[in-house]
C-alpha cells in the first residue's frame, strides 16, 4: 500500500539519516542523496540479475505484481 512505502522510506530516511525525497507543492522528487542512492540500487538490481544469470545459466523470470494508482 502506499502508506506501507511511504513508512519504509521514513526508516530508510532515518537510518540514513538524510533526506531521500523533496516534497513540495504536491511534487515529490529525488535529493541529490536520493539520486545517489538510486544510482546504487539500479548497479545492486543489475548484479543480481547478472548473478543469477551465471548461476543458473538463464534469465531471471519476472513475476510478481504491479499496482498502480493515479
Amino acid at each position: 500500500s502506499q502508506a506501507a512505502v511511504s513508512q519504509r522510506v521514513q526508516a530508510l530516511e532515518r537510518e540514513l539519516g538524510v533526506p531521500l525525497f523533496r516534497r513540495a507543492g504536491g511534487r515529490v522528487e529525488l535529493t541529490p542523496a536520493g539520486r545517489r542512492l538510486h544510482d546504487y540500487a539500479r548497479r545492486i538490481l543489475d548484479l543480481h540479475r547478472e548473478a543469477r544469470r551465471d548461476v543458473t545459466g538463464r534469465e531471471a523470470p519476472l513475476e510478481g505484481e504491479l499496482v498502480l494508482a493515479a
